[in-house]
């Protein structure tokens, strides 16, 4: 079923929201419910409102009541009809809700949301062309206008009208053909004949589908009948032609009253021709040498074939199995996701590619469809149905993980924290065994490559460039190290499992049972695998709420607070490696991590002591935040100093100077995939005389609960390798 999409936990990690009450949720169900196993989330499309833009009281008092009637009272249920768990056409109704659970009718009314078109066209909802005699099979069939009809369709359109949804597909079709071919067609058909759709004269119009007869070319009347016409083709709800509402009644012969369309080649071919041109192909393929081959090989595509279920990896058989017979392994054409698995790996992570969002990695359209959630091109119902439990499901996470493992993609793992406490590991040889081999894990025959991209020689995925210095090396080192993390749970990152040698332990739930063949370089409670965590895990503010990680720049001569010797600290967008601006005692002025072990920042520490000595010295510290939660977020920024400091929150806005202490409070959109991070900049001037030099810096809610590595919903990067941060 749909979710609602959130930012979590370590890098974006996607959950389900839902929750008791009149908000739907519930515990267990009585047996006219659903399975104890589902999960009766309330699908929205909004993250601060379930059901939005459904009102969902009124769906239960009056929507729902129609639909639980058997087929004899108009309704869904009756033996071969909608009845669930197993209802034709994948739609399921279930009865009346038992007393003590709301499961039922949630699931009821997810199965309702999923079956319209709210956001384009209500009446070409399934629930409506399934009654209204668009779908000819169908064997309950309401007049237009009668109660039962006009009631579901008024539910739809009320939806729309919350959101200010209207269909507008004329940019998508060509309207000269139009005018030449089809109005013509229209006309000599008599589908604006008195009593039809003719909205001229006065006359009824039937289906609400009216049409202005023989309107000249260019005039409004014209534009008018190609708008009416167009909305009745769902682009992005169908694969076919033969799938629109328009097409269907343009061929049938509906109601006796027309014959079927003349030239009818020629209307499949102009539906066709924008189906094919708005397929998910034409997202844009993502460059594949961003994708590491083999780990696609040996990870991904036991994945897509159903033979390894990450959820629990002693099951022989998986459900996603994307590529199963008709499914994904048939090649059904441009636009359409194919996956052959007798193919090279290389092509097929060029097809995978082309599904995939690098900017934007949970758009991506190998996640939203196969959840049908928002967002999913092919948006109407897939057929495969829901292919993962929910987004926590552990084999849709592995897929988000893989695909947030690219050196020039969007990723949630902190590319500072990395180079300063990372890779350097890859280069230490006390860190494989405690230096008792004399290599490390970057040496040439184990995981040591020459060549960025190239397979090492130990025969494994993981190539790590020895000593990589600079920037472009550390980012192909990064990005290898990324795909080997999983973000719903660090301590199954293969990063972590291999080296500790925990992958040859059963408790793991992603554990191999098979030894490393490094054997355990270092052991899970040493610093390497805690770094490895942390930074597999995401940064967040400690359980108190103190941030203890940040980019430092310093220290720089000024004479006041009001002094500004970093290059415009209103808009600079700080990340490792970055001149600050002007010269400094400090790594020539370049940005860098420091990562302290207490909630006050000690710029003493940071600079080797203060290193100018006399005071009268100024420092920055600066670092990202995003909403990491499904609702809004009201964030209390707290800084405390020894020593003046200003405070500056987000890019073009002047500061706030305290002495000792400044407050901010702002307010961070839920999570949506476009949110760009906040970035915040402290400044701290110490002055003659200060002995001490640096801050603290706190975050909490609304209600004074720390923003921590407990809820996780305030999420940090220092420097990212995309978007210039």
């Amino acid at each position: 079923m749909r979710k609602l999409l959130l930012l979590a936990a370590s890098g974006f990690l996607v959950a389900a929201c839902g929750g008791g009450g009149d908000d739907g949720g519930g515990g267990d169900t009585p047996d006219a419910g659903p399975p104890a196993s589902s999960v009766c989330d309330v699908n929205s499309d909004s993250a601060a409102t379930p059901a939005f833009p459904f009102d969902l009281a009124q769906f239960r008092n009056e929507i729902l009541p129609l639909l639980q009637g058997d087929f004899a009272a108009g309704g869904c249920l009756g033996a071969g009809c909608h009845d669930a768990p197993n209802g034709q056409g994948n739609y399921n109704v279930w009865p009346a809700a038992g007393s003590d659970s709301d499961c039922p009718d949630i699931e009821s009314f997810n199965a309702f949301y999923n079956a319209t078109d709210f956001r384009t066209n209500p009446r070409n909802s399934k629930v409506i062309t399934a009654i209204n005699g668009t779908l000819a099979t169908h064997p309950l069939k309401f007049a237009e206008g009668e109660g039962s009809l006009a009631t579901l369709l008024q539910y739809i359109e009320d939806a729309q009208d919350r959101i200010g949804g209207d269909t507008d597909n004329t940019g998508l079709f060509d309207q000269a053909f139009y005018e030449s071919t089809i109005d013509p067609e229209i006309h000599a058909n008599g589908c604006t004949n008195a009593n039809c759709h003719n909205n001229a004269d006065g006359s009824i119009i039937q289906a609400d589908f009216g049409l202005a007869p023989n309107p000249a070319p260019g005039s409004p009347e014209m534009e008018a009948n190609f708008k009416a016409v167009t909305n009745l083709i769902a682009v992005g709800d169908i694969d076919s032609p033969e799938e629109s509402v328009f097409y269907i009644r343009a061929t049938d012969n509906h109601r006796g009253l027309i014959f079927s369309l003349q030239g009818t080649n020629s209307l499949r071919d102009w539906i066709k021709e924008v189906l094919d041109a708005t397929g998910p192909g034409d997202i844009g393929c993502e460059p594949a040498s961003a994708f590491n081959v083999g780990l696609f090989e040996d990870e991904i595509m036991p994945l897509l074939q159903g033979d390894v279920d990450y959820n629990d990896r002693n099951d022989g058989r998986n459900s996603t199995g994307c590529i199963r017979g008709p499914c994904h392994g048939m090649d059904r054409g441009a636009g359409i996701f194919y996956i052959d698995e007798f193919a090279p790996a290389e092509e097929n992570v060029e097809n995978f590619s082309c599904f995939v969002n690098l900017a934007n990695p949970t758009n991506s359209q190998v996640l939203l469809c196969p959840l049908n959630l928002p967002g999913c091109i092919k948006s109407r119902e897939h057929p495969g149905g829901d292919v993962f439990a929910n987004v926590q499901d552990r084999n849709y996470q592995r897929l988000l993980s893989y695909i947030y493992a690219t050196k020039n993609g969007r990723s949630p793992l902190d590319f500072a924290f990395f180079v300063r406490k990372i890779n350097v590991i890859f280069n230490d040889e006390d860190a494989v065994e405690d230096g008792a081999r004399n290599q490390t894990c970057a040496t040439f025959g184990c995981h040591g490559i020459q060549v960025a991209g190239l397979p090492p020689s130990n025969g494994s995925n993981f190539g790590i460039i020895p000593e990589a210095r600079n920037e472009t090396e550390l980012v192909e080192n990064f990005a290898q190290a990324a795909a080997f993390t999983f973000f719903p749970d660090a301590t199954q990152s293969s990063l972590f499992l291999y080296p500790t040698n925990e992958i040859a332990n059963d408790d793991n739930d992603l554990a191999t049972g098979v030894d490393h063949t490094g054997g355990e370089d270092f052991a899970i409670d040493d610093v390497e695998a805690l770094d490895i965590l942390k930074w597999a895990g995401g940064i967040f503010p400690n359980q108190d709420g103190f941030l203890q990680d940040v980019l430092v720049a310093g220290i720089f001569n000024a004479d006041e607070i009001d002094d500004d010797p970093l290059a415009n600290p209103e808009t600079q967008a700080p990340r490792i490696f970055l001149r600050s601006g002007q010269p400094s005692q400090f790594n020539d002025g370049e940005w860098d991590g420091f990562f302290s072990d207490e909630a006050f920042i000690d710029f003493n520490e940071a600079f080797l002591n203060g290193v100018n000595g006399d005071g009268d010295s100024t420092a920055y510290a600066s670092f990202y935040i995003t909403n990491a939660d499904s609702r809004e977020l009201e964030v209390n920024i707290e800084v405390e100093s020894p020593n003046e400091v200003e405070l500056f929150v987000g890019e073009g806005n002047p500061g706030d100077v305290g002495n000792g202490a400044v407050a901010r409070t702002i307010i961070l959109p839920s999570y949506e995939d476009s949110q760009e991070p906040v970035r915040i900049l402290v400044k701290v001037f110490q002055a003659a005389g200060d002995a001490e030099f640096g801050f603290s810096i706190n975050f909490q809610d609304e209600n004074n609960n720390p923003l921590n590595n407990i809820n996780k919903q305030l999420v940090v990067t220092l420097s990212n390798i995309n978007a210039g941060i």
